[in-house]
């Protein structure tokens, strides 16, 4: 359990997981979905995974989440990405600061919000990362509007204020493909084929956007919805984002 205060001074909670021995050492910034959701300390497999392979993995429970009353959820009205991402990006640098974060070693890897917020971050502060994970991600926040289910396209409609045509500036500025020329970190993508909630054809456009630029970034393609059911896929996943992580952290 740890507590950090965010330029804007809230304090800020989440979790910390460290391998044996004394730090500095590579940090995940591991970034939840929702975003109306929370990190806990319920067995998780896949953070384990990372901890096991000599990562820290910081779980911010960043301003948007639940657990911590409405008002600290409703931020994100009409404010979605920036506010998550100054939470996260303060809880590294307490990390850093106090001499648990290498800060030449650090990595982003989130799912469905998580990633999002991971390819938002990657260009935001594209300086920060040594490499990036973002999994059933949206790349193209306008081209995800219109292409997820209708569900979804409420939630944007009530959450932002309208459509991208409404309030164009609100929608490019919290674009992750806005910043797509700014990105640094090499990036991992995994996406469902048959996503309704963040679907493919956003995910490939940001991908595409990566690779005309001549930025590394590898897609990994699974056939079924948001989120993988199967454990075999699920195994796959960490297996793939432990060794893009291991193969970038030296280089």
């Amino acid at each position: 359990w740890l507590t950090w205060t965010n330029p804007s001074g809230d304090q800020i909670n989440g979790f910390l997981t460290t391998p044996s021995g004394s730090g500095p050492f590579p940090t995940i910034a591991s970034i939840h979905g929702g975003p109306g959701w929370h990190h806990t300390d319920l067995w998780d497999p896949a953070l384990q995974a990372f901890v096991d392979q000599g990562f820290a993995v910081l779980q911010a429970n960043y301003r948007g989440s639940t657990g911590r009353g409405t008002a600290f959820r409703e931020v994100l009205r009409g404010n979605i990405g920036f506010p998550e991402s100054e939470d996260i990006v303060a809880g590294i640098d307490h990390l850093v600061s106090r001499g648990t974060a290498d800060p030449g070693a650090l990595f982003l890897e989130g799912w469905s919000w998580g990633g999002y917020l991971t390819t938002l971050l990657a260009g935001l502060h594209p300086e920060r990362w040594r490499a990036a994970c973002a999994g059933i991600p949206v790349g193209d926040y306008v081209a995800a509007h219109y292409e997820c289910a209708p569900a979804l396209r409420a939630w944007d409609l009530a959450t932002l204020g309208g459509y991208p045509m409404d309030l164009p500036g609100l929608y490019r500025e919290r674009n992750p493909m806005t910043y797509v020329d700014r990105v640094r970190a090499p990036m991992l993508m995994i996406a469902g084929e048959h996503d309704s909630r963040c679907p493919l054809g956003q995910v490939m456009v940001y991908a595409h956007a990566l690779r005309a630029r001549d930025h590394e970034v590898q897609v990994h393609l699974y056939g079924a919805g948001h989120h993988a059911t199967a454990i075999e896929e699920r195994i796959a996943h960490a297996d793939m984002t432990i060794d893009f992580f291991r193969r970038h952290l030296g280089g």
